[in-house]
């Protein structure tokens, strides 16, 4: 879960009440400014070498192609053998900030 307002992130359980770990302000988990976050940790490959990076919220819910909350309430509807095989050979263009 994240806050929608700054986007800090939570070990918050989906559907119950957190706080937002900047503000510490008590949110109810219906409150329409909490909402799940998607995260990817992704293994970038190229001709130099790998490294491992992060992708959050809407970046990477557009490279899976279903929203975290999707996730959450489907979970036996992904299929991560399938996703894997789906972006493999993808090839995206990046730009990465250390």
């Amino acid at each position: 879960m994240a806050c929608k307002e700054c986007g800090t992130g939570t070990s918050a359980i989906y559907q119950q009440d957190f706080k937002c770990n900047k503000w510490s302000l008590k949110q109810s988990a219906t409150n329409p400014n909490w909402h799940s976050r998607c995260r990817l940790r992704a293994n970038i490959h190229d001709e130099s070498g790998s490294i491992q990076a992060s992708i959050f919220g809407s970046i990477a819910e557009k490279i899976l192609g279903f929203t975290a909350t999707e996730v959450v309430e489907n979970p036996k509807k992904i299929n991560l053998k399938e996703i894997h095989e789906l972006l493999e050979n993808k090839t995206f263009l990046l730009q990465l900030r250390g």
